[in-house]
């Protein structure tokens, strides 16, 4: 089943209203849509009181939720102890998601940097096999991690 929802709050929300995540369930519900991003753009800090009550939240409303994992992550960093830290904030958006009823987390998973496509993609495919390790080893083997590209556009795939 195909859903659609909006990633973060609007304009609109906090102008009707509204000021706290469990209020966008309603919002988004009102919209017509059904599902709604949650991002920890800038790292995962949340309560567990917060995220029961998130959760309370979009299961009355039936709006389903994810989460972003923080945009700092990248697994194509030449640097061992960075991409270590990389795993955590995607093991922690994970537990967080959890936490807020939610399956999916969305991440970025590397930027090229100062690195040629052909090693940044390499690095990243092997952190990326690391991840799917860390991830059954934290049992979060139930949910779904959706790397999300971004960047440019190749004109041309150079990867066979």
């Amino acid at each position: 089943m195909i859903k659609f929802g909006p990633s973060g709050n609007c304009e609109s929300f906090y102008a009707a209203g509204y000021e706290h995540t469990e209020e966008s369930a309603k919002f988004v519900r009102e919209h017509g849509l059904d599902c709604f991003e949650y991002s920890f753009g800038r790292g995962v800090k949340m309560s567990e009181k917060k995220a029961a009550s998130i959760k309370d939240a979009f299961e009355s409303e039936g709006v389903e939720i994810s989460v972003h994992a923080p945009y700092f992550i990248n697994f194509a960093n030449p640097d061992d102890e960075m991409a270590a830290k990389s795993y955590g904030y995607v093991l922690d958006s994970a537990s967080a998601a959890r936490q807020m009823g939610g399956r999916r987390i969305v991440f970025h998973p590397a930027t090229q940097g100062k690195e040629t496509r052909g090693v940044a993609f390499s690095r990243t495919l092997d952190r990326i096999k690391t991840l799917r390790d860390y991830i059954y080893l934290n049992g979060h083997e139930g949910m779904i991690f959706c790397p999300e590209t971004m960047g440019k556009i190749m004109p041309s795939w150079p990867f066979k």
